[in-house]
């Protein structure tokens, strides 16, 4: 008797995890990848894609500047977010009232680079940046975008170190290889979720320690004889903690956009 109770129990354990709509406490966000060539070459991209093929969205405006042939600065607005529909039921009146976990995630960036030609043309480019980046990671439970059911709020902070080989095989096509790594934290975290809804969700664990990630990309942009100024832009990003977390996360990004370099416009009207 004992051992069918064990298994009943068992059983109802993993259909109730089997049911869970899993919290996810870091989504990556769009990589920075200045493909900076010259002194005073400037980079402003604007760019938007999916989280982790969901409904999550990322955004990201990203402004790079090559102080001199071997330095550079950098910085970035991001933002990941979106909403989930977790469940619909219909109150006492006949309505539909719908369920929404919501996920709120805006990052800033600033970063400085060396810059180190391949080759004599400077078309193959060896870029290291380092930076610092702070923001808000904000999980909440509503119904119908109204009445808040439950929160988990920190504040996050991440110092990263970002290897990049950039090739330039043509005037408007370039091609980067990215390699991150990101060490973050959570702080400052204030929740309405109870000890055991934060089991259930891998929350419990978040603010322990540091947490490590390797993220890299491979990044593109292409632009047009007529408009060397203007270029499109697309990435693909990958996502992985070391060593793998309790707490559940997003691991990719696709994004794509539009690059804006000023310094050809400039080149071109003096030409």
């Amino acid at each position: 008797m004992n051992i069918v109770r064990l298994t009943l129990y068992m059983l109802m354990l993993l259909l109730l995890h089997a049911c869970v709509i899993n919290r996810h406490a870091y989504a990556p966000a769009i990589q920075h990848i200045p493909a900076l060539q010259h002194e005073k070459d400037i980079s402003i991209t604007a760019a938007a894609g999916t989280v982790g093929f969901t409904d999550e969205f990322a955004a990201s405006l990203q402004v790079a500047y090559a102080v001199s042939s071997k330095l550079a600065v950098m910085g970035a607005a991001n933002s990941t977010g979106g909403v989930v529909n977790i469940n619909a039921r219909t109150s006492p009146g006949g309505d539909i009232i719908n369920e929404q976990l919501l996920y709120s995630r805006p990052l800033y960036e600033l970063g400085i680079g060396f810059l180190q030609p391949i080759s004599a043309d400077r078309r193959a480019i060896f870029q290291l940046y380092g930076g610092y980046g702070w923001g808000i990671n904000k999980i909440r439970e509503e119904e119908d975008n109204e009445r808040v059911l439950n929160f988990h709020n920190s504040r996050t902070n991440r110092f990263f170190l970002m290897p990049v080989f950039t090739v330039h095989p043509s005037e408007r096509f370039t091609i980067s290889s990215s390699f991150r790594f990101t060490n973050m934290a959570f702080t400052r975290i204030s929740t309405s979720y109870s000890d055991s809804l934060l089991q259930v969700y891998n929350l419990q664990q978040l603010g322990n320690s540091r947490i490590t990630l390797f993220e890299p990309a491979i990044t593109i942009s292409a632009g047009l004889k007529k408009a060397p100024e203007f270029r499109f832009f697309a990435q693909a990003a990958v996502s992985h903690m070391i060593p793998e977390p309790d707490f559940r996360y997003r691991r990719t990004v696709l994004s794509a956009g539009l690059q804006i370099h000023p310094h050809k416009w400039r080149k071109k009207k003096s030409s």
